[in-house]
């Protein structure tokens, strides 16, 4: 997954537990921005320029989703006196994973406190953790302030200027925001990962409408170069799920499991479930590669009341090596389980979700009612 998209992930999760409701609606998604939007180069933009085999096993874990076990790695290699900006970074990356923010924030410092004084992609790589470490915090001041810093020496960072809009629209700034969106966009036009992301991000904070004008101008300027694929996913982020279902379809020749989850989704949305679990399961029948369509058809599963089929296919994505969705399919494993009521089995796992990725309050919050049941 690319820096920008790991980043915008991890600032999901707010949004997400907010809008959890009922025991089923708490599993947690994959795709729309999550997955679609994946670029599989590993967990981290910049490569980690260090050989040792204690450093790739931190590394190993960092791209298969295992935050627990890299966070544990890179420790062992500071606590023996091998510490270095770059490992101090796999540290800052490995705990943000586990939810530790101010762990990953102080990681973060202390890598950028071992350079020597002249910012180079590394050090600017680790300033985009860091603020977004701070915005999960809660500390959106600071945050601002290292985007701020980062644009005041490369203006047209379009990851800081998408960044730094997501602070300002979260604090009410929607003018500010929307200058640097926009910027975001012209500087890279036709990177319609980004302005779904966007769209996702003015959605989050209550600006609907005002994002779908971004997908609906991105509609227009493509015009006829439009992939089917892409106009079917700004159809689907449209809320058009009919001329959505017609583009994707189209796309499916593509054989892509990117266009076979949206186009699942999208009969979902249209309330087609057996089609929508048929497209998932006719994937898989031929490739069993993607933990996010496993983690889809058990949503899928799950809101047609197939809990045992649901927790299968749970299990199915969590078999999968360099699975970068790993949490959310743990954790819709344990929604599973408390649909087929199996309460003590879910709370042994929810102990084990707990003690890898710490900072799931929606989890401890799951965790107090599991220990009534």
């Amino acid at each position: 997954m690319n820096r920008l998209n790991r980043i915008f992930q991890l600032n999901k999760e707010d949004a997400q537990e907010k809008r959890r409701g009922g025991l089923a609606a708490r599993a947690v998604a994959s795709a729309a921005g999550a997955v679609l939007l994946l670029c599989l180069s590993g967990c981290a933009a910049l490569p980690f320029n260090f050989g040792t085999s204690d450093a790739q096993t931190g590394i190993s874990s960092l791209q298969s989703g295992a935050y627990d076990d890299a966070a544990a790695s890179f420790q062992e290699q500071i606590d023996e006196g091998k510490e270095s900006e770059n490992v101090w970074r796999g540290l800052g990356i490995a705990l943000m994973g586990k939810g530790d923010y101010q762990g990953a924030a102080e990681a973060f410092e202390k890598a950028l406190s071992m350079t020597n004084g002249l910012p180079g992609s590394m050090e600017y790589d680790i300033n985009y953790y860091l603020g977004s470490c701070y915005f999960k915090m809660g500390n959106s001041a600071e945050a601002l302030k290292v985007y701020d810093a980062i644009l005041a020496l490369k203006p047209n960072d379009r990851q800081a200027r998408v960044l730094r809009g997501t602070v300002l629209i979260s604090m009410g700034d929607y003018e500010k925001a929307g200058e640097d969106f926009r910027l975001a966009i012209d500087l890279s036009p036709g990177d319609y990962d980004l302005i779904i992301q966007i769209y996702e991000t003015m959605e989050r904070y209550g600006y609907r409408e005002a994002g779908k004008s971004y997908l609906q101008e991105a509609m227009q300027k493509g015009g006829n170069s439009l992939s089917d694929y892409d106009r079917g996913r700004l159809f689907y982020y449209l809320e058009e799920y009919d001329s959505a279902r017609v583009y994707l379809d189209r796309a499916r020749a593509e054989d892509s499991y990117r266009v076979m989850v949206l186009l699942g989704m999208t009969y979902e949305k249209l309330g087609d479930m057996n089609y929508a679990r048929n497209v998932y399961q006719s994937y898989l029948s031929t490739d069993q590669s993607h933990p996010e369509v496993y983690n889809q058809l058990g949503l899928c599963q799950m809101n047609m009341g197939e809990y045992d089929a649901a927790l299968q296919s749970f299990e199915r994505g969590l078999e999968i090596e360099d699975n970068e969705i790993r949490q959310s399919l743990k954790f819709n494993e344990i929604v599973a389980l408390e649909n087929l009521g199996e309460f003590r089995r879910a709370q042994v796992l929810m102990e084990s979700y707990l003690s890898e990725y710490p900072g799931d309050e929606a989890a401890r919050r799951e965790a107090i009612f599991l220990e009534t049941r």
